[in-house]
């Protein structure tokens, strides 16, 4: 299929600069290194610029894609599956079944698309075979070595032919490749920007204390999807309960949950059942969240790269954001960065308002042969809601969510009280 029907096919009518170094890049050398930020349209670059080299025909692997998180590896599933092309993919991390994900290697895909200990795992079970494989992808590979899979992934190598066609993706200088993966000869791109977006507002918030401070923007924010940033994993937890306290719906994340409470933090924040994220650094880097309006500095990061990261979450899309430094005196305030001219001083009596949205768990999702489309027909029908009454709908292996007004949460459940979505039986309930 050709690059134009694709891009048609996922949404795009033409290609970013980016996205043409890449494709071309990669049709010239053998090796390249991508250097871009999250947002950048990297992931529909490399898997553009790859899977022009797949023979559809043939059965087994012939890209390996490698991500540092399982949030990352199913963004970069959607992304390709957005393509609708003919090429066949499967997706392998922690908290998948094994079984499962044995099964469709054994239908011998295409593309795989995994965290490195996951594909390590299924490589020494000999669930599957990578000989044929002549592509690899690593990508946020920064991120892998951060995250301790240096060993993982010189193990993977080891199962790939000798000669293939690599692509490192990273958003910092890639000044260190494992051995194995080491190419005398790498042609890089360099698309990252060391100056914030210019649809980006800086603000300064001023306070003694900074958590009123914090509570104040929030409450000011209402319905205006933010980010809340903090350094550690206790600080997250202790600010989004003291949050809650205060009547505003939020939700943490951070390295420190298990993956099903992360993936349904991104879901509830995404679908708008709550209206900020308070997260670590974690949420600064490969996750695409659209539509966040405000990036708030509850804590200020070490370093100056982390600091525009966190602000990358926002004024994306050429859409306009706002970031936040609150602090106390300029002391405070790391020897980087300076403070904004503009002064934001938040309303203390906006009283807080829960989100206008809820979110319901379906028992059933993919694999249980449910669509989106059975999902918003059954809330229509036998749960009596209108279109405007249907938000975000996110379809996973086992289960889906869907998110409702929240207004509509007890007469929806109450209409839709044992019955069947397509002559079957599910739990539907209020995800916690």
């Amino acid at each position: 299929m050709k690059i134009e029907q694709l891009l048609k096919n996922s949404g795009h009518s033409k290609l970013l600069p980016l996205q043409e170094a890449t494709i071309e890049a990669f049709q010239q050398h053998n090796h390249v290194q991508l250097l871009a930020q999250t947002g950048s349209g990297k992931t529909l670059a490399f898997l553009l610029g790859a899977i022009q080299l797949v023979d559809g025909s043939k059965k087994g692997a012939q890209i390996v894609i490698l991500s540092p998180t399982r949030e990352l590896a199913l963004q970069t599933a959607d992304v390709f599956k957005s393509l609708k092309s003919s090429i066949s993919f499967t997706t392998c991390y922690g908290g998948h079944p094994v079984k499962t994900e044995r099964n469709e290697l054994n239908q011998q895909p295409n593309v795989i698309i995994a965290t490195p200990g996951r594909l390590l795992d299924h490589l020494e079970r000999e669930h599957v075979n990578l000989s044929g494989c002549g592509i690899a992808v690593i990508d946020e590979f920064d991120k892998c070595l951060e995250f301790g899979f240096e060993k993982e992934m010189q193990s993977i190598r080891e199962y790939l032919p000798k000669e293939i066609k690599s692509i490192l993706v990273s958003a910092t200088e890639i000044d260190y490749v494992p051995q194995s993966w080491k190419a005398s000869k790498s042609n890089t791109l360099d698309f990252r920007s060391t100056e914030q977006s210019s649809r980006l507002q800086l603000w300064k918030v001023n306070s003694e204390n900074t958590f009123k401070s914090l509570t104040d923007c929030l409450g000011q924010f209402q319905d205006e999807p933010s980010v809340v940033f903090c350094n550690y994993r206790e600080v997250v937890e202790d600010v989004t309960e003291r949050l809650t306290d205060e009547g505003i719906t939020c939700i943490a994340y951070h390295g420190g949950m298990e993956q099903p409470e992360r993936e349904m933090a991104l879901i509830k924040f995404r679908n708008r059942s709550v209206h900020a994220l308070i997260c670590t650094d974690l949420g600064s880097r490969g996750l695409d969240i659209d539509g966040v309006s405000h990036v708030i500095h509850y804590q200020f990061p070490d370093s100056e790269t982390a600091f525009i990261h966190r602000n990358g979450r926002t004024a994306r899309a050429d859409k306009d954001g706002n970031a936040y430094l609150l602090y106390k005196s300029s002391q405070d305030l790391p020897e980087y960065l300076s403070l904004p001219k503009k002064e934001f001083v938040p309303n203390p009596n906006v009283i807080n308002k829960p989100s206008e949205w809820t979110t319901l768990y379906f028992s059933a999702g993919k694999k249980d042969k449910l669509r989106k489309l059975d999902i918003v027909g059954f809330l229509s029908q036998q749960g009596q809601l209108k279109s405007d009454e249907i938000g975000k709908i996110d379809l996973l292996d086992r289960m889906a969510y869907a998110a409702i007004r929240s207004n509509k949460l007890k007469s929806t459940l109450n209409n839709i009280h044992m019955k069947r979505i397509k002559g079957k039986r599910y739990v539907i309930k209020k995800a916690k």
